[in-house]
């Protein structure tokens, strides 16, 4: 090799680790700039997907929420116009999926007719009579004269944690129903389908009513004082962190 070619060749690859190290400096520093831009740009993209997606999963949840009040408001009517009361509420409630009982209330609050789901069956002669005139259900349905849900809340009746829904019919009488917790986990994943999301159904306490992935939060979980839950009661903006069992 000529010695001007010897000279040469440390000058090429000088000028080519130059221009590489020019190149990864600018990839760098362009790169940086579009994270900078870009990265905000997602957050609020995946915040706004986030939030519609919510908005429509509380739609559907509604909507079946919604047909469940509806067959009981048809229940009430049939009630009201066939004297046989026990047989019908027994077929309302059927295999218990949906209610798990459903109780005709006197004007007084006293139970005179009653559905129990067939685990519950045993119970049908005990809790006719019982006086549910306290139940703070029973006094706001008659207090507003609407279809009232509660927070979920222990039943005096079944001994189970639930989630009840009253109607009025006419006379003063109250028709009250049992809603399971299981339905509402239910009516989350038939809503979410083949997609995998953890889901929760929150009442205005805080208290967690179903959970799409972890059951045991529902026994054990109350986010009354988390500033998450606070925002929407409030409607304030949604905290971007918080924490939840000791994890943020």
């Amino acid at each position: 090799m000529s010695p001007i070619s010897q000279r040469e060749w440390p000058l090429r690859a000088y000028l080519g680790a130059l221009l590489a190290v020019t190149s990864v400096l600018t990839f760098l520093i362009v790169g940086s700039i579009f994270l900078l831009n870009r990265i905000p740009q997602l957050e609020y993209e995946i915040r706004t997907r986030a939030e519609g997606d919510a908005h429509e999963l509380a739609l559907r949840i509604e909507l079946q929420m919604g047909a469940l009040q509806d067959q009981l408001l048809l229940l009430g009517e049939a009630l009201q116009s066939d004297g046989s009361s026990k047989k019908l509420m027994n077929r309302a409630v059927g295999n218990g999926q949906a209610f798990r009982a459903l109780y005709l209330l006197s004007p007084e609050g006293r139970v005179m007719a009653a559905g129990l789901a067939p685990q519950y069956g045993k119970l049908q002669d005990e809790v006719l009579g019982s006086d549910l005139s306290g139940a703070s259900l029973f006094l706001d349905v008659k207090h507003r004269q609407a279809p009232v849900w509660s927070d979920k809340y222990l039943s005096s009746l079944t001994g189970v944690v639930t989630v009840g829904l009253a109607l009025p019919l006419e006379g003063g009488h109250v028709l009250l129903a049992e809603v399971p917790l299981s339905y509402l986990v239910n009516v989350l994943r038939q809503t979410l389908g083949s997609q995998h999301r953890s889901i929760w159904v929150i009442d205005q306490r805080g208290e967690l009513l179903a959970d799409t992935e972890n059951s045991q939060h529902v026994a054990s979980l109350n986010l009354y004082s988390s500033p998450l839950l606070r925002a929407v009661l409030e409607g304030k903006p949604l905290p971007t962190q918080f924490t939840l069992d000791g994890h943020d």
